[in-house]
């Protein structure tokens, strides 16, 4: 009976010790769950984080390409109207040879692949960004016609050839024309964005 009752006390401290280790991995695993919890409470505000800052930076890259789209716009703008009154000057110049405000020989006035324009097209960022562009192909033989004819308008007028000269003029006022209207074209849709 010593050996019944020995057994009995300890399986009532066995049971007893069970029960608080029992109690003890409960008590744990709520302490965990909670932890676990707070960790994906956490985690979920971080990843929140992480959206709303990468929509505000998604963000700043749209507005940040939108400008420079604008500025490549001006910058487009402006160079084509710069080279539209590149173009005017080269006229007046050589009209104002016509009314002797200055004496320019045919030698003197640069060639369509030295202004300003043929530079543009031939060695800068016009050879560069719009091959393949419709207007940028056309411009040339116009340019080109632009520039011969006011040589030969002056050339023309020196040798008093008054109506061959007048002829010139008229030729280099038609390319002019149709200069300045791929121009305007090539302002208003510009290659690769860029010019």
């Amino acid at each position: 009976a010593d050996e019944v009752r020995k057994l009995a006390e300890r399986t009532a401290n066995a049971t007893n010790e069970i029960s608080t280790l029992v109690s003890d991995v409960e008590s744990a695993s709520l302490n965990t769950k909670q932890q676990v919890t707070e960790a994906a409470g956490q985690v979920a505000g971080y990843r929140d984080t992480g959206l709303e800052t990468a929509a505000a930076i998604r963000s700043m890259v749209d507005v940040s390409e939108q400008m420079a789209r604008v500025i490549a716009q001006g910058t487009n703008t402006s160079f084509m109207e710069v080279v539209k009154l590149d173009h005017v000057v080269f006229k007046l110049d050589i009209y104002k040879a016509f009314i002797g405000y200055h004496d320019l020989a045919a030698d003197k006035v640069s060639s369509h692949q030295h202004c300003r324009l043929g530079k543009w097209y031939y060695e800068g960022r016009g050879a560069q960004e719009c091959k393949g562009n419709s207007q940028f192909m056309q411009l040339e033989t116009p340019h080109a016609n632009v520039h011969n004819a006011g040589k030969e308008a002056l050339n023309a007028f020196h040798a008093k050839d008054f109506a061959k000269a007048r002829q010139a003029l008229q030729r280099m006022e038609e390319a002019s024309d149709q200069v300045m209207d791929l121009l305007t074209q090539l302002e208003q849709q510009p290659c690769n964005n860029k010019v």
